[in-house]
């Protein structure tokens, strides 16, 4: 028996360590600066917990489709999607892994807020009538719902079991 099918949707802070595309606080100058670094230096394209790594291997499983929305420009996505990628490619060879990420990949690009919310909408209505089990990370952690889903891949520290005794 297959699993039931899951569906990611996600903005790019979720998985990149990136702030919110859309946070006031961020100028624009600022964004600019953090997009740059992002594509230019390897340090600066780190995944945003170690909890990731799942995200990839369920992606190779076939078990999940990942849609990211966020207002991030093409380039900055063209990066995070090699990132992705080379995650994958541990696992897969070349012309699969270019083959899943065509296929059960995707980037909305949101023109604001209004429009990423509105697509993120959309996306949930689609899919839960399809019936993808839905992962929201525009409300919870990749890392909250990995643990919550896959215990076993988390064991609890051997040192937090000894101070419950």
């Amino acid at each position: 028996m297959n699993p039931t099918p899951r569906l990611v949707i996600t903005p790019l802070s979720s998985l990149f360590n990136l702030p919110d595309y859309f946070n006031p606080e961020v100028s624009d100058k600022d964004r600019e600066l953090i997009s740059l670094k992002f594509m230019l230096y390897y340090n600066n394209s780190n995944f945003s917990d170690n909890a990731i790594p799942t995200l990839g291997a369920l992606l190779t499983l076939g078990h999940l489709r990942l849609v990211v929305v966020d207002g991030y420009t093409e380039p900055v996505w063209f990066r995070a999607r090699t990132v992705l990628a080379s995650l994958i490619r541990n696992i897969l060879p070349e012309k699969t892994t270019l083959k899943l990420l065509e296929n059960n990949v995707k980037y909305i690009r949101a023109e604001s807020e209004n429009e990423m919310h509105e697509n993120i909408l959309t996306l949930l209505n689609q899919y839960e009538q399809e019936g993808y089990t839905v992962v929201n990370l525009f409300e919870d952690s990749w890392a909250n719902y990995s643990r919550k889903e896959f215990p076993e891949l988390y064991p609890i520290n051997n040192t937090e079991e000894d101070n419950h005794h």
